[in-house]
């Protein structure tokens, strides 16, 4: 079977518009100078994304380590009503998790990447291609070892904070090349 290239017609060419990142506009994201000691969980509750997993680690820190009594564990689903709450609470926290194995973009993990925080994923999907291997964990224990190192030792913490910028940094670029290619290249269908 050959395969064929597809030409668009102009009127859907002239339709195509890169945008920025993340998905939304700029105006929610604006990172905190002063964040929260808050690690938050930003996806839906729906089984798949496993917020159970998030449990066991704020139900592991809070009861068993000491250290981190002065944080929040927050499932922004809960306590937010709509994209504006869900941005500042973004913009307001330092960490992220993800337990989603079969995640496809990973877009909640993106939002509170770009928001500021650092986001700790589990080692599957198309995390292994976003993040650093520093950025990502195993399972719920390696996680809550993970976040308890990060809650209580600032040192180690700014570290993980400096991965997470250049994890930022680095995707922005990748993704703003990657839509500006395709944007070319539709625009280039649209010209034969």
């Amino acid at each position: 079977m050959i395969a064929r290239e597809r030409v668009l017609p102009q009127h859907l060419v002239d339709k195509i518009h890169v945008t920025g990142l993340p998905i939304y506009p700029e105006e929610f994201v604006k990172p905190a100078k002063t964040r929260k000691n808050i690690v938050v969980f930003p996806h839906r509750l729906d089984p798949e994304k496993r917020p159970e997993l998030f449990d066991d680690v704020a139900d592991t820190l809070t009861t068993h380590s000491s250290g981190v009594s002065k944080w929040q564990f927050v499932k922004t689903k809960e306590v937010t009503k709509d994209k504006t709450e869900y941005y500042k609470l973004l913009n307001q926290a330092k960490i992220s998790l993800s337990f989603h194995q079969e995640e496809t973009w990973g877009i909640a993990q993106m939002e509170a990447l770009f928001c500021g925080c650092i986001p700790i994923s589990i080692n599957a999907g198309s995390y292994t291609e976003l993040y650093p291997t520093r950025l990502l964990s195993s399972g719920a224990g390696e996680t809550a070892a993970l976040i308890h190192q990060m809650l209580t030792d600032p040192a180690f913490y700014d570290y993980m904070d400096k991965t997470a910028a250049i994890a930022r940094k680095d995707l922005a670029i990748r993704t703003t090349t990657a839509i500006e290619n395709i944007a070319k290249e539709l625009q280039a269908c649209g010209d034969m």
